[in-house]
């Protein structure tokens, strides 16, 4: 990828800083559920040590997320019924 198109930033860790690599509005992001969800634009930052995808609290935000309990990955959208609850998926490695 041309050096132009991202930025190396130092981010601040428990492990101590490290640098990642930064591509900005680069990826449009959605939930993937039964209806139709409006994609929103997102910065891509690119981990060398991470395996799992990892979202912000303000990409959270914007996708209109709603979290009911952290530890059962319990969740809803904005958008949803208020007696909908779902249920997180496992997560991706790579």
């Amino acid at each position: 990828m041309p050096r132009e198109r991202y930025e190396v930033r130092e981010y601040d860790t428990a492990g101590g800083l490290i640098r990642n690599y930064v591509i900005k509005d680069e990826a449009e992001v959605s939930v993937l559920v039964e209806h139709e969800v409006n994609p929103v634009v997102s910065d891509v930052v690119i981990s060398p040590i991470e395996r799992e995808v990892l979202i912000s609290d303000k990409l959270a935000g914007k996708l209109g997320l709603i979290v009911y309990d952290f530890a059962e990955g319990i969740w809803s959208l904005r958008s949803d019924p208020p007696d909908i609850k779902r249920k997180s998926v496992s997560p991706q490695r790579w």
